[in-house]
């Protein structure tokens, strides 16, 4: 979401750019008279109130394993969701000090542009380099299912929670600029009906779920936003989160369904090349920090093996599933490392070209 600025009508997005409204919604909407919720993410305290007791209940069980009681703390990034009625129906005002506001229509709508504000205002701007994938904890060591959406990742993540691997992420993989190790990353699992019906018995997928509408996800061809259903983070991986840790494996997931579940060894430097096309925030850094994220992606994929994976019937059973898999990193290995860091610097050039 860019800074304050011209209007734009309602589309496809479901919203409204209004500039910024925080000085206007603050003073007729005082923070003390709303309710809210607080969260920490990735160390950053972040508040949001709202007059709509539905929005903040579906913020709650997406975002449940960051909430704190702490209220107050210096620094804390304060944003509404403010509900009013207009000639229209009703207008949900989505509110982030400095930043375009939204009105939306729809308050599921509003929930997702509250979401896409968060990560595209603060946290992908926070020194983290986010990956879309999911993270576990194997052995001491982090391994990262990169993959983009429909790529049989969520799948593959609720069959090796059924096997009770410790996960960091289902969806926002982050990994500190600075040391390296990928943090958790809680968000509760968002998961299509299709992916739903999959998970079968699973206890946490059997009571009845939290379902909204995820314009955030649309893919193009649809006329209507997936429904999405909501398995809180604590129900799914338990109540503890891993802690962050190194990476030890990178795996590409490039499709799913086939007739078996193959993982092949991946040459780093082509795995650098798919990691920096792949990260969800390079738009986002600033040009040093844009370095740093290569500098970080090449120093992780010197130590840990890359692999590309074509995943097996989603039906597979998850004890087969997650014994292949732990089979095949055992026996992986760095390959191609002398080209890695002609890569980097080939990455570097492309960073100081000019846009076009």
């Amino acid at each position: 979401m860019g800074p304050a600025g011209k209007r734009d009508p309602i589309g496809r997005a479901g919203a409204q750019a209004v500039g910024d409204l925080h000085a206007e919604v603050a003073a007729r909407f005082p923070r003390e008279a709303l309710p809210g919720r607080v969260f920490r993410f990735l160390g950053q305290p972040v508040a949001v109130y709202s007059n709509e007791p539905a929005i903040l209940r579906t913020i709650g069980l997406v975002y449940g394993a960051f909430e704190t009681e702490r209220r107050g703390e210096p620094g804390a990034i304060d944003m509404f969701v403010i509900k009013e009625d207009d000639d229209d129906g009703p207008a949900y005002r989505v509110v982030d000090p400095g930043f375009n506001s939204f009105v939306c229509r729809r308050p599921d709508d509003a929930v997702g542009f509250w979401a896409a504000q968060l990560t595209g205002n603060h946290l992908f701007k926070s020194g983290f380099l986010f990956l879309h994938g999911a993270a576990f904890r194997v052995e001491g060591r982090v391994l990262i299912f990169a993959g983009a959406s429909r790529s049989g990742k969520t799948t593959l993540a609720l069959k090796l929670l059924q096997r009770k691997w410790r996960c960091l992420s289902d969806e926002l993989v982050p990994i500190d600029l600075r040391s390296g190790l990928v943090h958790p990353f809680p968000r509760a699992l968002l998961l299509r009906e299709d992916t739903l019906r999959r998970a079968g018995a699973w206890p946490p997928c059997k009571a009845p779920l939290h379902a909204f509408e995820d314009r955030q996800d649309m893919a193009p061809g649809e006329a209507e936003p997936p429904r999405r259903f909501i398995v809180p983070w604590r129900s799914a991986a338990g109540a503890r989160v891993a802690e962050a840790g190194p990476v030890g494996w990178v795996v590409f997931l490039e499709s799913a369904g086939g007739p078996c579940t193959v993982l092949a060894g991946l040459p780093a430097a082509l795995a650098l090349e798919r990691l920096f096309a792949g990260t969800l925030n390079p738009g986002y850094l600033p040009p040093p920090q844009k370095a740093a994220a290569v500098d970080a992606l090449t120093a992780m994929l010197a130590r840990a093996p890359a692999l590309a994976a074509q995943l097996g019937p989603l039906d597979d059973d998850p004890a087969l599933l997650a014994d292949s898999i732990l089979r095949t990193l055992a026996d992986a290995r760095v390959r191609g490392r002398d080209a890695l860091e002609q890569t980097r610097r080939r990455c570097h050039v492309w960073l100081r070209a000019p846009a076009e």
